[in-house]
């Protein structure tokens, strides 16, 4: 059996980030939401969901949509790209960015969220204050490739 992996930065960290983003590029009009660590997400970096979000009905293993909105974080990929390193702990900061326009597109903008031109509008908005560099699509191809069982 693999050893559990120890999430590179902690919940709090992560809580901490996401009032620091909410307040410098959203003007803190972003409502609470839960973080968490996923170490099921394997073919995408972060995930926002909600009751009637991206994923509102059954998923093909009968899976139910979460109760409340979250923000999820792959532990498999950004372990693997992140562990310790600043380059890793940007990536992390830079992956909680996307799914916060997606949490805004949601909550603000009161639309399915989608990298669309609202998406891409606020993505290039929030890259000007450097050090962020979200994108619309992650670049972990080789990552999701290596976590993938059926290649």
């Amino acid at each position: 059996m693999a050893p559990r992996q120890l999430p590179p930065v902690t919940v709090e960290y992560l809580t901490q980030m996401w009032s620091e983003l909410n307040d410098r590029h959203f003007t803190g009009l972003l409502p609470p939401i839960n973080l968490v660590w996923s170490r099921r997400l394997t073919s995408s970096v972060g995930l926002f969901t909600s009751p009637r979000g991206p994923r509102p009905r059954l998923d093909q293993k009968g899976l139910r949509p979460p109760a409340t909105r979250e923000i999820r974080l792959s532990l498999p990929l950004l372990h693997q790209t992140s562990h310790a390193s600043e380059y890793g702990r940007q990536e992390i900061v830079n992956t909680l960015a996307h799914e916060m326009i997606h949490q805004w597109q949601y909550d603000c903008l009161k639309r399915r969220p989608n990298h669309g031109p609202d998406f891409l509008r606020k993505m290039t908005e929030m890259n000007r204050d450097k050090p962020l560099a979200i994108t619309s699509y992650h670049s972990l191809q080789k990552e999701v490739l290596a976590l993938t069982r059926f290649a």
